[in-house]
Formats: structure tokens, sequence, C-alpha cells
């Protein structure tokens, strides 16, 4: 990653610069970013190989190099207490036949002996891709985007809890699901992701 803002991971240009404008002005839910890589070749092509050419074998690859990087990461730090993939809308889901965050999710829980948590939250709306959007208009395609389910509710009240995706692009969906959690009763998030997108602050 490089240089990176010390909460959300997002890579500073200026060597003196602790946290990005963002993370100054709207400080989010989660406490911090833990981001091996910056979504640049060849791991941007390893992942989107894997979402959407059903390269298994790539998402293993992808899996093993992130608990080689959380085995470190987490050598003087106290491990989250359960795991949260990112979920997708269910019609996305069906067509592309998995989540791309809960395989990786699996793998990681199996290597850490974490919990994983499944199903507790939910997506209730599909927005076209958002790769391209800037960050005001993802934040605007996802409010009121996911709910917590009520019946896994108690699972994450007290808890500290690592929130999984593939890539953080703007960060607007690790900040409202974040925010979700700790208003619905988590103590803390951290985002876990793979990569993270050198964007400037401007975008």
């Amino acid at each position: 990653m490089g240089h990176c803002c010390c909460i959300c991971a997002l890579p500073l240009a200026d060597l003196n610069s602790q946290f990005c404008g963002q993370c100054i002005q709207t400080p989010p839910a989660f406490f911090a970013a833990k981001i091996p890589f910056r979504y640049d070749y060849p791991l941007d092509q390893m992942i989107l190989d894997f979402k959407f050419h059903q390269g298994f074998a790539r998402g293993k690859s992808l899996a093993f190099l992130f608990i080689d990087f959380l085995r470190d990461a987490y050598k003087d730090e106290s491990w989250p207490d359960a795991v949260i993939p990112t979920p997708i809308y269910w019609r996305r889901r069906f067509l592309r036949g998995f989540n791309q965050s809960e395989i990786l999710a699996r793998d990681i829980t199996d290597a850490f002996s974490l919990p994983l948590l499944t199903q507790t939250c939910i997506r209730h709306h599909h927005q076209q891709s958002q790769k391209d959007s800037n960050r005001q208009s993802r934040q605007r395609n996802l409010t009121n985007a996911f709910s917590i389910n009520p019946k896994k509710r108690h699972l994450i009240e007290g808890k500290h809890l690592a929130l999984l995706d593939d890539v953080v692009t703007t960060g607007a969906t690790a900040r409202e699901l974040s925010k979700l959690l700790v208003s619905n009763g988590a103590a803390s998030v951290v985002i876990w992701a793979l990569a993270r997108t050198p964007r400037t602050e401007s975008v």
C-alpha cells in the first residue's frame, strides 16, 4: 500500500499526513482499515477474474495472500470477535452464483478459527456498477441500501467486528455498513479488504 490514511487506508501523496481529508472532516464509524494492496495490476486482474469469470483458483490465491498479511498485522493486536462479509443483492448473487466476499471470508475465518456471520447484513437493492462513480454518487446510491437481519442482531451486540470486502473504492460501502453495525450495537468495526483504489481525495 505504501503511505496511506491511518483510518481508511486511502493512499496519500503527502508523506507528512496521517489522515485523509474525508476522515478528518467526517470520521467513519469504523476505526481502521487493514488493506494490504493497491487496486492495481496484476492484483486487479486477479480480482476481476475471480469475481466475473469464476476464477476460484485466483480467489484461493488471493485468500492466501490476505491470510499472510493478517497474520503479520495481528501479531501485537487482538483479533476481532467475528467476521462479516459485505453483502451483495440477491439477484446479483443468483446471476454470479456466489458472493466473492463470503468465499474470501470463509477461507480467512477457517485459517484463524474466527466466527463467520453470514446473512447478518442484508442488501435491499442493486445499482449499476459503481466502480467509476465518485464518492458523493456512491454515497447517495447506498442510502437505505442495507439493514441488519433482526434474527441475527444479537450476534453483533457488544462485538468487535471485521467487515470484509474484496476492494474498497471510495469507502462509501464501508462507511454505510460500519455505521449500521455500530448503531445496532457493535462495539467496534474494522475494515478488511484485499485492495484499495489509489484515488485522489478530490474524487
